[in-house]
C-alpha cells in the first residue's frame, strides 16, 4: 500500500511543477505587458499602444483630488488622439500584484506619475487583461488619482 501511494505521488509531482511554471510564466508576461504599456505611454507610441489593447478597451478613473471625488469612463482609443509631443509623460510602477485565472489576469500596480519631469500625482492602476491567441491584451484599466500619501 505504501509503495502504491509513493508511486502515485511520484507520478503527479511533475504535473504540479508544470502548473506552477505556467502560472509563473504568465505572471511574467502580464508584468511585461504592463511595463510595455508604461514605455509606450512615455514615448506616446500609438502603434505600440494599439497592439497592447483591445480596440474597445475602457479606462475608468477615480479622481480623489477633487471635492467631491469625480468618476469618469472613456474608451482607450480616445486617449490615442490626445497625445502632445511637447508633453513628457512618465508613469512608474512602484510594485506589482498579479492574479491569473484561465485566460484572464488582473494587475494591481501602485504608481507615480510625472508630467515634464514634475510630480503630478500617484495612485493605483488596476489592469484587466485577457489571453487571446496566446497573447495578453488589456481590456480595461481603472486608476485612482491622488496627491497625498504617495510613496
Amino acid at each position: 500500500m505504501l509503495k502504491r501511494c509513493l508511486f502515485v505521488f511520484l507520478v503527479f509531482i511533475p504535473f504540479l511543477g508544470q502548473a506552477q511554471d505556467e502560472i509563473s510564466s504568465d505572471e511574467h508576461l502580464v508584468k511585461e505587458k504592463v511595463d510595455d504599456f508604461f514605455k509606450a505611454l512615455e514615448k506616446q507610441d500609438t502603434i505600440a499602444l494599439k497592439k497592447l489593447w483591445f480596440s474597445e478597451g475602457q479606462v475608468w478613473a477615480i479622481d480623489n483630488t477633487t471635492d467631491p471625488t469625480t468618476y469618469s469612463m472613456r474608451f482607450f482609443k480616445e486617449d490615442l488622439n490626445r497625445f502632445d509631443p511637447k508633453t513628457i509623460l512618465k508613469e512608474s510602477a512602484l510594485s506589482y500584484e498579479i492574479k491569473i485565472h484561465k485566460g484572464m489576469a488582473m494587475a494591481w500596480v501602485p504608481y507615480d506619475f510625472k508630467v515634464n519631469g514634475e510630480f503630478s500625482h500617484c495612485g493605483v492602476d488596476i489592469f484587466s487583461l485577457m489571453k487571446v491567441d496566446n497573447q495578453w491584451k488589456f481590456i480595461s484599466a481603472s486608476y485612482t488619482v491622488e496627491k497625498e500619501n504617495c510613496k
